[in-house]
């Protein structure tokens, strides 16, 4: 996630996340736990960010708040099962979308609390993208594409690509995007 041409943040494997601020010269690491694979990061500002993360095999699912630039990440996967995301998504600072094993997730406090939203397609989706308040797509793992113009309350298949594992869906406007993925 790039905040501007000097501080970007990146995460990955074992639950590393990297920033700098001086535009690649140097680099801050730390790793969050629990360790696993941290598939996104997302700012809504300078100070508020969150992360989500799991494997392909569906564990060690994470959702990571800081409300202080990254100075602090706290685990608020308030979800019983800790399943996988692969995705978040938000409009503003307060409303916000993460998808992954459990479907899709919603959060209207910037990320202290989500619940189980819709779920359409097989129950899990691989990436979801919010454009306003209320219009959004999803994907999931047999290439279905998803839309939703009620701020995720139910979702209709625009689109269905085959056994295409689709990995992010974004959109410029309303009606010019992008979904990206790959396999049989």
């Amino acid at each position: 996630f790039f905040h501007d041409s000097l501080r970007a943040w990146f995460v990955g494997s074992i639950g590393t996340v990297v920033l700098t601020t001086d535009g690649g010269r140097t680099w801050k690491e730390e790793l969050l736990r629990p360790r696993g694979e941290l598939q996104r990061i997302h700012f809504t500002n300078q100070q508020h960010g969150v992360i989500v993360g799991g494997d392909d095999g569906a564990l060690n699912g994470a959702i990571f708040v800081t409300t202080d630039g990254g100075g602090t990440w706290i685990d608020r996967y308030n979800v019983p099962t800790r399943y996988a995301l692969f995705d978040v998504s938000f409009r503003g600072s307060d409303t916000g979308w993460a998808s992954g094993f459990l479907g899709i997730l919603k959060t209207t406090d910037g990320g202290m609390t989500w619940v189980r939203n819709q779920s359409p397609g097989l129950g899990w989706n691989t990436s979801v993208f919010f454009i306003n308040d209320s219009v959004g797509w999803t994907t999931n793992p047999t290439g279905g594409i998803f839309k939703t113009t009620n701020r995720g309350t139910s979702w209709s298949q625009v689109a269905g690509l085959g056994f295409r594992w689709l990995r992010r869906i974004r959109f410029a406007t309303p009606l010019v995007g992008w979904a990206v993925g790959g396999g049989l």
